[in-house]
């Protein structure tokens, strides 16, 4: 008997824990969902209204959510109202997606972080040395500075109008996608699309991963274009 309920109690315990980490937009999530087979499509807001959001993917398609009464939006542990979400914010959408033209019936939003505190999306403009330029998905030029514990990817596998991204329960910047091969600073040019979760160190954001989608997923990279510091490299990936 004791051995029975022990192993009910870890069975429990076990979906729990699956439920908690899909609701707080923790593990890596890939694929569909088992929630009826929704997906996720993880961006930067940029527009907001009371029933629908408007989002940008870090790989720059557009996606608009669509807020139902009963979708239900949560920050880590808080529950909070989709009037709580702001440009800027980093969300995950969890819902029916309709990628031909890019509309998510949201079931569940997870507010995962800040773009320009703890996650860092957009085109990179410049490079000088361990500094990139990007112009952010709102369209605000930033300065990140990487050091030697930021690690370089690929854009991985996308769902959801994504081509990957860092994995979500590592970092506020979460969402779908799997990481593909480990690159290095050298391997980024201008005009390659980045995305990654980070912190701001003495007022500047400071990026632990960043995953890169370059121009090379459009028929290669056009040998004209350089960035300084930058090395030869095709780099996979769906950039706007």
């Amino acid at each position: 008997m004791n051995l029975r309920i022990t192993l009910v109690a870890l069975v429990s315990l076990g979906l729990a824990s699956i439920s908690a980490l899909a609701q707080m937009g923790g593990g890596r999530m890939g694929g569909r969902m088992g929630n009826g087979g929704g997906r996720m499509v993880r961006g930067t807001v940029i527009e907001t209204s009371s029933d629908q959001l408007t989002v940008k993917t870090d790989s720059g398609d557009i996606y608009q959510v669509m807020v139902q009464p009963t979708t239900r939006v949560r920050k880590e542990q808080d529950t909070l109202q989709v009037s709580d979400i702001q440009t800027g914010d980093v969300i995950a959408a969890m819902g029916a997606v309709d990628a031909s033209n890019k509309i998510v019936n949201a079931v569940f939003i997870s507010v995962t972080g800040q773009i320009g505190k703890t996650y860092i999306a957009g085109k990179v403009t410049a490079i000088n040395g361990t500094k990139l330029t990007v112009l952010r998905q709102d369209n605000v030029s930033q300065v990140v500075q990487v050091d030697e514990n930021t690690s370089f990817h690929r854009g991985g596998a996308m769902m959801g109008g994504q081509r990957g991204g860092p994995g979500a329960g590592a970092d506020p910047g979460s969402g779908s996608g799997s990481l593909g091969p480990s690159i290095t600073l050298a391997d980024v040019k201008v005009g390659d699309m980045i995305a990654g979760p980070g912190a701001l160190q003495d007022g500047i954001f400071v990026p632990t991963q960043l995953i890169v989608h370059g121009p090379a997923a459009q028929g290669g990279r056009n040998p004209n274009e350089n960035g300084s510091g930058a090395g030869p490299t095709g780099i996979t990936g769906e950039p706007k």
